[in-house]
């Protein structure tokens, strides 16, 4: 019986990933910029907007899909050469203590500095 259930649990375990599995970009509030990127998975997420401030500060502001400002912070970054005019995307993990982002081959960490004032 014990080998039956740990088959089951097995077989569960590798039928729930979600590779295949295409999240649908909730619609833009108008109160977020066009500039923002949607991150999130079948639980939910949030629109981040990125901005830079200086060579190792970003601001980055998260909307909730109702349009509400979620946070406001200034992150800095663990190495130079991310640029914000380049095409880039979030990674996990990506929420108020740090964020991930990947440009090209180079995944780059933003993490929490303070809340922006």
């Amino acid at each position: 019986m014990n080998k039956f259930l740990y088959s089951l649990v097995i077989l569960f375990l590798f039928s729930c990933t979600n590779e295949n599995i295409k999240v649908e970009i909730p619609r833009r509030h108008k109160n977020i910029t066009n500039k923002a990127q949607w991150y999130g998975g079948l639980d939910g997420g949030m629109w981040f907007n990125l901005s830079k401030l200086n060579e190792k500060e970003y601001r980055i502001e998260t909307y909730l899909e109702s349009g509400d400002k979620h946070w406001d912070a200034i992150f800095i970054t663990n190495k130079n050469g991310f640029h914000t005019e380049k095409p880039y995307e979030y990674v996990y993990p990506a929420d108020y203590t740090k964020c991930a982002i990947k440009q090209g081959n180079e995944i780059y960490t933003l993490i929490f500095k303070e809340v922006f004032l």
